[in-house]
């Protein structure tokens, strides 16, 4: 099986406000696009800054579960 791979610019989540959906090629694909919704969250200590994981997906259908590895390049100036 062949790792897919795509990149994307963390800061653009941040300027939406918090909530970005890409559909973005991955590299070395011959076709097809990958899905990617990302949703910035803040720091908290309390844990009822959040909500549920059944709240956060109404409306939406859960077609995959799948795993993020994230390489961070690097990180300045963060919120």
């Amino acid at each position: 099986m062949k790792c897919l791979s795509v990149e994307a610019d963390i800061s653009t989540i941040i300027v939406q406000q918090g909530n970005v959906e890409w559909w973005l090629p991955p590299e070395n694909a011959k076709s097809g696009q990958i899905n990617l919704r990302c949703t910035w969250f803040t720091l908290t200590a309390k844990p009822e800054d959040l909500s549920s994981p059944d709240q956060a997906i109404i409306g939406e259908e859960m077609l995959v579960t799948a795993a993020l590895f994230v390489k961070l390049d690097s990180a300045k100036n963060l919120p």
